[in-house]
Formats: C-alpha cells, structure tokens, sequence
C-alpha cells in the first residue's frame, strides 16, 4: 500500500473516531442583560432564560417564578421537598424552599430530578448552576462569542479552562470593563473601591456612570444595604442622564423589600404595596431610554410584577381609592398612586 493509501486509512480511522464527538458539541448563544450572561432553556417545560452562574452549585429561582409554575401546572405539591436556610452575602439567615424541577432543558439536553431552591423575596435572580452543568456532558464557556458549549465529552475542561471560565463570569458579573482590578477583593472593598473613583477628577462621567452601577448592584445585592445602592444608582443617574439602568435597578431594590417591608412576613398589604414603587422606577427607565434593551427588560418586569400590586379588596379594606396618592414608607419612603390588580 502507498503513503497516499495509509494515509487516507488514518484520516478515515481518526474521523470515525471522532465524528461522534464533533456531532455532540452544541453551541448555544448567550444574552448579554444588566452586566450578566443568560440563556435560555426550558424548566418542567416553561421557557426561562436563567442567568449562567459557572459559581453556583445549584439553580436557584425566586418566589415569583415558583408561585408562576405552581399556578399553572410546571410544579405540584410534590416537587417541594421543605424548608431551608442558607446565609446570604450579608451574613443573614434566610428561609427558602427546596424543590424537585423534574425535567430541565438546554439546548437539545435534558437533565431529570434536579435539586432547586426557591428564594422568598419577589425579585431573586434565576440562577443556572452546577447541578446541571456538570450533567451536561461537559461544558465550556467562550465569553468573546457569547457562547456556551455543551454536551463535548472531547472538549478541554479542564480545572484551569473551568477556572478560566467561572474568572470570566465573575469579572463580567457587574457590567463591563471597569471591574477590571476587583477580582481578589471581598464585595464591600469593591464598593468603596468604586466609590473612590467617583471622586477622581480625572475620571470622565461615563466611566463613572459604571462605577457608581456596579457599586450600586453589589451594595444591593451582595451586602443587603439597598439604601446605600439607591444613593448609587441615582448618581449614576446623574453621569448619565440618558440611561433608564439606574432605575431599573433601584425598581428592583423596591420589588425585592416586601419581606423588610412587613416585618418579615413576605405576604400581603405591607409587603405587596413595594410593587407600586417598583413600577413606578422602571416606567421611569422607559421613559428615559426609550425603545432599548433596558426599556424591553424593565417591561417585561412590569409584566411579571402587575399580578403582585394590592388587591382591591386590601386597599378598599383601608380605605385606599384607585388613583389617590399614597407613600410607601419602609426604607423606601416614595410617593406612588394606589393601582389595583
């Protein structure tokens, strides 16, 4: 047999062996919203776009997804397992509900019986962890194309290409380049880090704008002091008067305090009447940045959040008339017009 032949032979041999592998990789595209890469998959059915969390060991979905797909048929009272507690950024214990999400797809995969928490506050982002990424097939994540790729037992996944991966989301997590240098430090030295760069002269107004955003979402976020992320948002507001970012930010500080707001209660009058002010915040990012990715995102918001207002019985039981003027007090301390849902 000639070189030619032999070499053909192997070409062959090496493409069988490795068509398979080729055919099983898929690449999925990712959405960049708010600073944080989502995509989309399919929960019990429902269509969800979670946000990628390479650094988070489970899925974790807040109370209006779960009340959502208890309401309409995606979870049964069998899927909840109990009650919970877990720390969060601020070193609180909180209550939330363990639940079994029977089938979960992403892309053409499918991955049974996973392990969910949900958390009990309105506003919790939707989380993607490890508890269905390691069951993928391996994965990998290239943050230039915007891509997850899923299902490559053959692809490098390696410790330091998944390090790589989780730095990479880490360093996006917060809204773009000006995180750059905050890798090592702890979410409060972050904070003042940035604080400090809004008192640089020699720093122009859009870089500024980021910083006081990203300090505003860790504040938030991170360390539970929604008050001081307010007082960011609104200065980013003022380097960037043109953004609708900063107040659908701050609108979603309002719809996650109905827990604060009713002493720890979660539910009813008290604790529903945060969403009026809410909405308040992201109409006014639709307002001010009209027709663009923030308008879309603080719509869809609106959309989600209109079914939590007060009912009408619970205003009327107080003596609140539709459209009268009425104050959230709490830590919020707004104006607001009372709507009925």
């Amino acid at each position: 047999m000639n070189k030619l032949g032999r070499l053909n032979i192997y070409f062959s041999f090496f493409f069988l062996l490795t068509f398979p592998l080729w055919l099983s990789a898929q690449r999925i595209p990712m959405t960049s919203t708010g600073g944080v890469y989502t995509i989309p998959c399919e929960v019990n059915g429902l269509k969800l776009n979670p946000i990628l969390d390479t650094g988070a060991s489970s899925v974790s979905i807040s109370l209006t997804e779960a009340l959502f797909m208890l309401r309409n048929g995606y979870l049964s009272s069998d899927d909840i397992l109990g009650t919970e507690y877990y720390r969060i950024a601020n070193g609180d214990i909180v209550e939330g509900t363990k639940i079994i999400l029977r089938k979960v797809k992403v892309g053409d995969r499918y991955v049974y019986n996973v392990e969910a928490s949900v958390v009990h506050t309105l506003d919790a982002p939707l989380l993607l962890g490890q508890s269905v990424l390691s069951r993928l097939g391996g994965f990998s994540v290239d943050y230039s194309s915007k891509t997850l790729i899923i299902g490559s037992s053959g692809s490098s996944l390696t410790n330091n290409s998944q390090r790589a991966s989780n730095n990479s989301y880490r360093n996006n997590n917060y809204n773009n380049s000006y995180s750059n240098g905050t890798a090592y430090m702890s979410d409060a030295e972050k904070v003042a880090h940035f604080e400090k760069k809004l008192t640089d002269p020699s720093v122009d107004n859009s870089k500024k704008f980021a910083y006081a955003l990203n300090a505003a979402n860790i504040a938030y976020s991170k360390l539970g002091q929604k008050i001081k992320g307010r007082s960011l948002a609104l200065k980013a507001a003022k380097y960037n008067p043109y953004s609708g970012k900063p107040y659908l930010v701050i609108g979603k500080m309002y719809a996650g305090s109905g827990t604060i707001c009713s002493n720890g209660v979660g539910t009813g009058f008290d604790a529903q009447q945060v969403v009026w002010t809410a909405i308040d915040q992201w109409k006014r990012a639709i307002y001010t940045e009209p027709g663009s990715e923030t308008a879309r995102a603080a719509q869809d918001l609106i959309n989600r959040y209109t079914q939590y207002m007060p009912s009408r019985e619970d205003c009327l039981r107080r003596g609140l008339q539709e459209g009268v003027h009425y104050t959230v007090k709490c830590w919020i301390n707004e104006p607001t017009k009372v709507r009925f849902y």
